[in-house]
């Protein structure tokens, strides 16, 4: 592969202009290639936008017959910086909240582990009650409570050609505040194979959160007393209650 030339791009519209160097080879068969530097290349990402890679993984990469349809393509990309309009920016917690389990009531509104009549007291079956995933016998998982809760910048961008997009950008809170305390919880994700949702971030919503996660800590605590046998006969021989549900 052969150095060709170098080409100076600038583009502009009333408000900005953006510009960027290609240094431009030309392969054995006569095709024009040519890999942004890595200036040039975050210069474009800072407008939302992923570029073409090369064999190596390298971003901002090009390639075509004609010198000139390799012009145009980056100057198509230019132009679309330049028409990029931010339309919406709120700040959101992204969440996803997952129960597992499976159980029943009976007549008088206990939780009974199964809808049969034995357990309901009824002249019929029960319901079965789920959490939010579905689990039967070819099913069966560990019940339990998770939580993912984490503060976002959302922001919708808009393109001259019509396109929008989404982005989410970490959110700068400020100390002492709730939306803070969940800004700087560590280790915690979601489940990629499970819809992920999103609110409003304000006090209130933070706090929810906030109060589940503390909760989630405290059974956890508490749970952790009594993991080996023994542990649990002196727990359950005390009579002395378990998982309170307070957030102190």
């Amino acid at each position: 592969m052969a150095a060709l030339t170098t080409l100076n791009i600038t583009e502009k519209n009333a408000n900005n202009s953006l510009s960027v160097t290609a240094k431009v080879n030309v392969t054995k068969e006569g095709v024009f290639t040519t890999t942004l530097s890595k200036e040039d290349v975050d210069k474009i990402h800072s407008y939302g936008i992923k570029l073409p890679t090369n064999r190596l993984g390298n971003e901002g990469y090009f390639n075509s017959i004609a010198l000139s349809d390799l012009e145009s393509q980056i100057r198509e990309v230019l132009k679309r910086c330049l028409s990029y309009k931010i339309v919406e920016e709120v700040p959101v917690i992204k969440y996803q909240l997952e129960t597992n389990c499976m159980f029943s009531y009976d007549k008088n509104g206990n939780i009974v582990p199964n809808p049969s009549k034995e357990w309901t007291g009824g002249d019929e079956n029960g319901e079965w009650r789920d959490g939010t995933s579905r689990l039967d016998a070819l099913n069966a998982q560990p019940f339990g409570f998770s939580v993912y809760a984490k503060p976002f910048l959302k922001r919708v961008i808009e393109y001259g050609n019509g396109e929008t997009k989404v982005e989410y950008s970490r959110l700068n809170t400020e100390k002492g505040t709730y939306a803070h305390w969940l800004n700087c919880v560590t280790s915690i994700s979601y489940n990629r194979y499970k819809q992920v949702m999103e609110v409003e971030c304000n006090e209130c919503t933070s706090k929810l959160f906030v109060d589940m996660i503390k909760s989630i800590c405290n059974i956890s605590e508490q749970v952790k007393s009594f993991i080996n046998p023994e542990q649990i006969k002196a727990i359950a021989g005390s009579n002395e209650p378990i998982l309170l549900l307070s957030n102190n």
